[in-house]
């Protein structure tokens, strides 16, 4: 998926952090038809887990509450780490697997983290720091 070039721009537009990036890199990838929330690079990590990867709070923000992607949305997957875990216990388990949430807590990102986690910065947020 990511061979497009509005798909790449996304992807480094989130992995930089630069929010003001983001939003120019937003409506192409619109208007090639992708959503925000499904494009995604070679490995299935979106634009959010990128940023949490980073460690970027403030584009883990703008793109949980302005774009409007889901805080719990996994990469490359569709089972959650811990039903993969379930069902495969044996199976080393890969960050194509991992939520965004899961990628900032075990980069040591607290601030992504925290801005994942909260369900009140899926609105305006009030969230210290």
């Amino acid at each position: 998926m990511c061979g497009d070039e509005p798909v790449r721009a996304w992807i480094e537009a989130s992995r930089s952090g630069v929010v003001e990036a983001i939003e120019s890199a937003l409506p192409p990838l619109l208007q090639l038809g992708e959503s925000a929330a499904s494009a995604s690079d070679a490995h299935g990590l979106s634009a959010l887990h990128h940023a949490a990867l980073r460690g970027h709070e403030k584009a883990c923000r703008y793109l949980l509450a302005t774009v409007g992607m889901p805080p719990d949305g996994l990469s490359g997957s569709t089972s959650s780490p811990l039903l993969a875990r379930i069902q495969l216990p044996h199976e080393r388990v890969t960050l194509s697997r991992f939520t965004a949430l899961h990628v900032a807590a075990l980069q040591g990102n607290v601030r992504a983290a925290r801005a994942l986690r909260s369900p009140a910065c899926m609105g305006p947020c009030m969230c210290p720091g």
